[in-house]
């Protein structure tokens, strides 16, 4: 099942639940496909047809089906490569081929190639991370980070950041200070969160924050041991710098009320930008098993939707 928390700050302002599709379904992304200001769902299936639910606020408008670009093509997130106000698609094959679906709305007006980096790549989100573009972040495989400074579809520039030891994992790009710049925000395996606070791309400062495994929520959360470590940036050599380039989602929405179920494996997929409202899926939904929960807000009844956890879909 699908829920959204509308928030207002860290206040939850209403909880909503949406419809449950098959277990087949998984989201990937939200992004704004049609302009309108309201963030849309990005999903894909197991079989690798991608699908977009169109939003107006959290009522479910159309569901539409993508082309299926073949198993071999994982949908990694969206971006706004083209100067509109429409999200595009950002895919990566298995090989490591990273491809641009160019949208207008749902419909593919152009699919644009981008190099092969070697296989150890692996792109996690986009960002903008001070040129005013949508950028893509990479993270290899020994945990190195680096970014694809993008000028449209054409990669301006590859920077390779330092490589924070392998516990650590991007999560997702924000910006925390409102400069205008996204941050890299990080989970460690123990549950710790961290955010890395970005100047264009060079790493400010590390930031660990509360843990929600161990640690009580606190409002102010201070520099702790663990976070990402902050070393000097290895060169260049080894990022993903560019070579030669040689079924639809289920419609419909409900809602209810009730009490959180207990269980284990909350998932937190992504943020509405705009609103930063929360949206998740069970893990039942994903087909993991389980139900909503977390170690934080347990017991607390809202309306049919999960408590707080810390895990990226």
């Amino acid at each position: 099942q699908v829920a959204i928390w509308m928030m207002n700050g860290t206040s939850i302002v209403s909880a909503v639940a949406l419809t449950t599709p098959p277990s087949s379904w998984h989201i990937v992304d939200t992004a704004d496909f049609t302009g309108n200001g309201d963030d849309d769902i990005l999903w894909q299936n197991s079989n690798g047809t991608p699908g977009i639910w169109i939003m107006n606020g959290t009522t479910i408008v159309s569901a539409i089906a993508l082309p299926n670009p073949g198993s071999s093509w994982t949908v990694v997130g969206t971006g706004y490569f083209f100067g509109n106000d429409m999200a595009d698609i950002v895919l990566q094959n298995s090989s490591g081929t990273p491809m641009i679906w160019e949208m207008n709305g749902t419909s593919i007006v152009a699919e644009v190639t981008l190099p092969t980096p070697p296989s150890s790549w692996h792109i996690i989100t986009t960002g903008d991370f001070g040129n005013g573009q949508s950028d893509i972040l990479w993270q290899n495989t020994d945990g190195q980070v680096a970014i694809w400074m993008m000028n449209g579809t054409s990669i301006a520039s590859a920077v390779a950041l330092t490589t924070p030891p392998s516990s650590w994992h991007i999560v997702g790009t924000a910006d925390f200070t409102g400069n205008g710049i996204d941050d890299i925000l990080w989970q460690n395996s123990d549950g710790t969160p961290g955010v890395w606070i970005m100047n264009g791309t060079t790493i400010v400062s590390a930031i660990a924050l509360p843990n929600p495994n161990t640690d009580p929520p606190a409002p102010a959360a201070t520099a702790q041991a663990g976070g990402p470590v902050l070393n000097t940036p290895p060169a260049v050599n080894g990022s993903p710098a560019p070579p030669t380039v040689n079924g639809s989602p289920p419609a419909g929405q409900g809602t209810g009320n009730g009490t959180w179920p207990g269980g284990s494996g909350g998932q937190w997929a992504n943020s509405f930008p705009s609103s930063s409202d929360l949206l998740w899926q069970a893990p039942g939904a994903a087909g993991l098993g389980g139900g909503w929960s977390s170690s934080l807000l347990a017991g607390t009844t809202v309306a049919n939707v999960p408590p707080l956890a810390l895990r990226h879909g």
